[in-house]
Formats: structure tokens, C-alpha cells, sequence
């Protein structure tokens, strides 16, 4: 109802997010090299071989000093392709897991494990990350979309932005939701005759599973029945091309989790026509898109409580 107050937050785009986003895209579109000496966070490729009787032996594996203890990383920091260094793995790495996979031995092994090891260089390689130019801009938002700093962190804030503002629509769906249900708490509804049909549409239900899930039965239902109010109050109505956008959406979400921003949209139609042969699916993206359409005619009527709050502090909420 109009007289109805919730929150909606308006989450902030810190610099440092900015700054974050900058380092995550330079260090994903970096580059290796191969040095000639280790340093603490370049990956070294060797043999390992246990000083023991009957020694353990692994050829051509891959440790980074930057995990190991400050003392046995000494060791590595320097080294040469040639180099032989002892060191003591079960000293090194606080890890149990960490270390069973470097010596490729089981949890119950690494207990047991206090060998000292050789770890005989081969192979040095060191991730440098992309300079902040406008290789990296073109390879982010596609060749020539922008053609400055200024404008690259501007673009990744626009982005974040329109990010948070979907993670805070969702949260005032929740609440919509939550004081929707509160209300219809009081609208009686008959449960008998509403368990006898369950059990008859589905056989397999016992009575014991029907009464475990009723309070969520019982809730889903409500909800159902004041989302059909609501769609019939803001005049909801869902085309097929607006399903096609949600899948079109979704499809992008998962490109972009990938760091791919500027996938075509033949590609991203594609997508969405996989997941549309699917009837569940379709059933599932029609809901999401009424709901979507129903928050925003609630947003429109119920007085909005705007609160600035960081992202931290936003994820807070949901615990």
C-alpha cells in the first residue's frame, strides 16, 4: 500500500573498488615472461626428490615461494635455473591439503611426512600485468569504446553501479516479499482440502513429508496468490521478447563472469535460445520477469527509506 515504508539502499562505487576493478582486468590480460632469477612471486618448475631411503620422486612440479613460511621461501628467492635447493615441505607449507598436492600424497601420508626434499630448478615464470593503455582498454570494452584512463575506470564504476543497482533491487524484492507475506498471514485459506489434493496429485508425497514442508507450502502459495493481486494491480504483462531479454541477460551475467564484456549479440541470442528450449526454464524466466515488473509497480507506490551504505555492509544484511 501507498502508506507502506521500506528501505532501499543505495550502494556506493568506492575508489578503491575502481582501483580493484583496474588491477583485476590488468592482471587478467597480463602476459609471462621467463626471467633468469626467482623472485618470492614467480612460479618455479623442478623435480622434487626426498632425501630419504627410497625417496620420493616428482618430476616437473610447480611451487610459488609467496606460500611458503618466511624461512623456507628464503631458499627459493634468488635461485637460477640449475640451482638445487634443500628445503622442508612440511616446514614450508601450513597447508595440509596445499602440501599432499605438491607431493602428490594423501592427508593421512602428509601427518607422517618430515623429510627434507631437493627441488632442482628447470623452468622460471613470472605473470606481469598489462600496462593500463589502450591495448587493455580495447581488449575490456572492445577497439576504440574508449580512449583514455579516465574514461576506462569511468566505464568500470558505470558498470559496478549498474551492478549494485540490481543487487538492491532484489533486496527490495525481498522485503516486498517478506512484508507481502506478513500481511496475508491473516487470509485463511483451507489447508485440509489443500493437503488431499496434494497427496492425490502426487502419489509419492506420505503424509509426513506433506506436514514437514507445509509452513513452506503454505508460504509459496500466499506468495502466489498476492503476486496474481499485485500482477492484476500494476497491470503486469510479460511478451515473449521480454523472457527472450531475461535469458539474453542471464547469458551475459556469465559471460561477464568470465571477464567478457562486449560479447556479441548473436552469440548472447544463441544462449538464450539453448536455454529457451527448456519449458521449466521458460516457466522459471516468465516468473522472474512478472516479479521483476511487480517490484517496480510496488516501487512506485510504497514511500522508499533511500540509505547510502557500503557494499560490505549491504552483504551484511542477507546474513
Amino acid at each position: 500500500t501507498a502508506s507502506q515504508k521500506l528501505p532501499y539502499y543505495d550502494i556506493e562505487v568506492t575508489d578503491e573498488m575502481v582501483d580493484s576493478q583496474v588491477k583485476m582486468y590488468a592482471s587478467r590480460y597480463g602476459s609471462y615472461e621467463q626471467p633468469e632469477v626467482a623472485e618470492e612471486n614467480d612460479m618455479l618448475r623442478g623435480d622434487l626428490l626426498e632425501q630419504a631411503e627410497n625417496g620420493k620422486k616428482i618430476d616437473a612440479q610447480v611451487l610459488t615461494p609467496a606460500y611458503m613460511t618466511p624461512a623456507q621461501k628464503k631458499h627459493f628467492v634468488g635461485a637460477k635455473i640449475g640451482d638445487i635447493i634443500t628445503f622442508n615441505p612440511k616446514k614450508a607449507y601450513k597447508n595440509e591439503a596445499e602440501l599432499a598436492s605438491l607431493l602428490k600424497i594423501t592427508a593421512e601420508e602428509v601427518k607422517n611426512m618430515k623429510s627434507d626434499f631437493t627441488f632442482t630448478v628447470i623452468g622460471i615464470t613470472r605473470h606481469k600485468d598489462a600496462e593500463i593503455n589502450q591495448d587493455l582498454f580495447d581488449k575490456v570494452f572492445g577497439a576504440g569504446s574508449v580512449k583514455s584512463e579516465e574514461e576506462f575506470r569511468g566505464r568500470l564504476r558505470e558498470q559496478m553501479a549498474q551492478n549494485f543497482n540490481e543487487e538492491a533491487d532484489y533486496k527490495f524484492g525481498e522485503d516486498i516479499r517478506t512484508a507481502v507475506l506478513k500481511k496475508m498471514d491473516k487470509v485463511a485459506l483451507p489447508e485440509e482440502f489443500l493437503k488431499r489434493w496434494l497427496k492425490t496429485s502426487n502419489k509419492e508425497l506420505t503424509d509426513e513429508q506433506i506436514e514437514a514442508d507445509w509452513s513452506k507450502t503454505m508460504e509459496s502459495l500466499r506468495w502466489q496468490l498476492a503476486k496474481d493481486q499485485l500482477a492484476e494491480q500494476f497491470e503486469v504483462d510479460v511478451k515473449p521478447e521480454e523472457v527472450n531479454d531475461y535469458a539474453k541477460k542471464l547469458a551475459r551475467m556469465q559471460f561477464l563472469q568470465y571477464g567478457m564484456m562486449n560479447v556479441e549479440d548473436e552469440y548472447l541470442e544463441s544462449f538464450a535460445k539453448d536455454m529457451l528450449k527448456d519449458e521449466n526454464q521458460v516457466r522459471n524466466f516468465y516468473e522472474r520477469v512478472r516479479e521483476e515488473k511487480i517490484f517496480a509497480g510496488a516501487k512506485e507506490i510504497v514511500k522508499l527509506d533511500k540509505k547510502t551504505i557500503s557494499h560490505d555492509e549491504f552483504n551484511k544484511l542477507f546474513k
